[in-house]
């Protein structure tokens, strides 16, 4: 099998070679409020239909390939903002456009991410790149087009405005179209960190190639509630019978992972020990399933009256 011939290591722009007008995001939802969003935080009440739009302005003082041994004018290079999200599953390229000839000059950049393609965070990739093949004045200078030459990286968390619970909406058939789990209604992802918050441990896709069922969910006591929270209450069970750690911890770590598997098996199995439950989960999962599902119906008849139909966390 032919390989690809070697990249032969060239000059890169230093970090301060490309300046932002300010630090972070402005953030202009469909209301026309704004916000600055920086690097590591959170874009604030967000879910699958908010529509919102990211600007920033980058300034370029001088003629940048005086410093990477080219001869050209900036308009041989591009400033491409590429978005990235769903822990690198989703990547995206939401703007592109040549450097303008003249300087100094003041690129503004605005992006309007899709937010039912997005998951867990956006990672938003500015680079500067070769666009056009140029005259080079030494072997050290870049040649090939698409060289990367600057780039800034900054990640934003997507947290919904009731963030007890993360849930977020992507379609299935292309986010995780490696995981063949397209015609799914749910996905759930759990860290093996038992004293992990369940704001951060805990994830909860749902599939928007499946309108309806999310509709279903949003309508408190439907099947498709009970169904979603039998299967996170599983997940989660089996996750903590099969790392002991979960089982080992203290109650007073209230809102962890290992504290509500722990506040689940009590309720479900009030006296039982852990290596029970690990019999029973071997032995017989039929059982050990229907127990979990009669534990929850009945808890849905406790509180039907009540506004909250969910179980205690």
């Amino acid at each position: 099998m032919s390989k690809s011939p070697p990249v032969l290591p060239y000059r890169v722009l230093p970090a301060t070679a490309i300046r932002s007008a300010r630090v972070g995001w402005e953030m202009t939802d469909a209301a026309g409020a704004t916000r600055t969003l920086y690097d590591g935080t959170a874009i604030p009440s967000w879910d699958a239909k908010l529509s919102f739009t990211l600007q920033k302005s980058f300034l370029i003082d001088f003629p940048i390939s005086q410093l990477i041994g080219l001869q050209c004018s900036n308009s041989a290079f591009c400033l491409t903002v590429i978005g990235t999200t769903a822990s690198g599953l989703v990547r995206e390229v939401l703007y592109s456009a040549a450097l303008p000839a003249e300087y100094p000059c003041e690129i503004d950049v605005r992006v309007t991410p899709e937010s039912k393609r997005l998951a867990k965070e956006l990672e938003l990739t500015s680079g500067i790149y070769l666009n056009a093949p140029v005259p080079a004045l030494d072997a050290l200078a870049p040649t090939l087009i698409g060289s990367r030459l600057w780039e800034l990286r900054e990640t934003f968390r997507l947290e919904g405005g009731a963030a007890r619970l993360p849930l977020y909406q992507v379609p299935f058939s292309s986010v995780f179209a490696s995981l063949e789990i397209s015609n799914a209604e749910f996905h759930i992802e759990i860290s093996d960190d038992p004293m992990s918050d369940i704001e951060t441990g805990l994830i909860v896709y749902l599939n928007a190639d499946y309108p309806e069922f999310i509709q279903a969910v949003s309508q408190g006591g439907s099947h498709a509630e009970r169904r979603l929270w039998g299967g996170i209450m599983r997940r989660m069970i089996i996750s903590g019978l099969l790392i002991e750690d979960f089982l080992g911890g203290s109650d007073s770590e209230s809102g962890t992972l290992g504290a509500t598997v722990r506040r689940w098996t009590s309720q479900i199995w009030p006296g039982s020990t852990p290596r029970k439950l690990q019999k029973v989960l071997a032995s017989d999962f039929s059982l050990f399933d229907a127990q979990i599902d009669s534990w929850l119906a009945s808890f849905e008849n406790r509180t039907r009256s009540t506004t909250s139909r969910t179980p205690k966390q």
